[in-house]
């Protein structure tokens, strides 16, 4: 005879069929399975039911390394802010065709320079590098 493989679902169907009041000879003959058997997934099923209940537990580190993430996102969106206040600045200010062009090189702090790179501005040397369009 073949033996049958019985997925956790169908343990637990079974199983809570004998809870919930059905007598366990009608399920071990409805399933062809042994009282024994039906006893030992029953004593399985209350052995690990507490752990239904547990909720796993932040450890200390990774609440600590939460917190500094939210810090650093908080930072980066400052940061960005900082930065597009001075690329608005920088385009507002008068180009003259002769010394600049269409493009301006202003001093980037090292704050800005770091939210420059994650806009992908150049900001090599320290310099930030803001051209206007053609249709500015």
């Amino acid at each position: 005879m073949k033996k049958r493989q019985w997925t956790s679902e169908q343990k637990l169907q079974i199983v809570m069929q004998g809870a919930r009041g059905r007598p366990v000879s009608e399920i071990c003959n409805e399933y062809l399975i042994g009282q024994s058997q039906y006893y030992l997934w029953r004593d399985q099923f209350l052995q690990n039911a507490g752990k239904v209940f547990e909720m796993p537990r932040a450890t200390q580190q990774q609440t600590r390394l939460e917190r500094e993430n939210e810090k650093l996102k908080a930072m980066v969106g400052e940061l960005t802010m900082e930065l597009k206040k001075a690329i608005g600045k920088a385009l507002s200010l008068p180009f003259s065709s002769t010394s600049f062009g269409r493009c301006v090189v202003a001093r980037a702090d090292s704050r800005s320079q770091s939210g420059a790179s994650i806009l992908g501005l150049s900001t090599s040397l320290g310099l930030l590098k803001i051209c206007r369009s053609a249709a500015g």
